[in-house]
């Protein structure tokens, strides 16, 4: 199994092969996500946008930019959420998730697992996908840790022993260079 990790703000958003870098990352909560949330929220995005700024002026109004370019930014911004809302997207188990009781847990790992692997066999991912865990902290890391295994382990077993090309594990709440050491040998292999 192939090993990502990314510790937040300090390194920045993954680079993919072609050099692009997401420019925002959704967290959603574990408990809500599915194989369809990506298109669902993408095609939310879409509502959003065309309820809000139905016309470029409305968008050069909202954001201050100048007339003589809305349309083309309007156009290029359309054509990027009918194509590719989402770029980056955590499933979270940290804050977006809460404190839940350890079966409640195991089994929504287990199931965003293969959630996550039925939406790579309908090329239904964003550019970047992957989980954040708990904390790697004295109350969390056993719990950190057990999550993901159980995650990785559906995910594999479900997408027949692939992870998605784009695939990061976010460690949350690093107080210590340590916590990533740590972190690193808990990955599977």
């Amino acid at each position: 199994m192939r090993r990502a990790t990314d510790v937040g703000a300090r390194f920045g958003p993954p680079v993919v092969a072609s050099g692009r870098r997401p420019v925002h990352v959704v967290y959603g909560g574990a408990d809500r996500f599915a194989a369809e949330t990506i298109a669902k929220l993408g095609r939310l995005g879409v509502r959003a946008f065309d309820s809000n700024a139905p016309e470029p002026q409305e968008l050069a109004g909202a954001c201050g930019i100048s007339e003589d370019i809305a349309e083309e930014v309007w156009t290029r911004t359309r054509r990027k959420l009918d194509r590719e809302a989402i770029e980056d997207f955590r499933i979270d188990f940290e804050d977006g998730f809460g404190h839940r009781e350890d079966e409640e847990e195991d089994a929504e790992a287990a199931r965003t697992g293969r959630e996550v692997a039925t939406a790579m066999a309908g090329d239904a991912l964003p550019m970047v996908v992957g989980v954040r865990t708990k904390a790697l902290d004295r109350d969390h890391a056993a719990r950190c840790v057990r999550t993901l295994e159980i995650h990785l382990r559906a995910l594999a077993e479900a997408g027949g022993g692939a992870l998605p090309a784009r695939y990061v594990v976010t460690l949350p709440k690093v107080e210590h260079e340590d916590q990533v050491a740590v972190f690193v040998e808990a990955l599977p292999e």
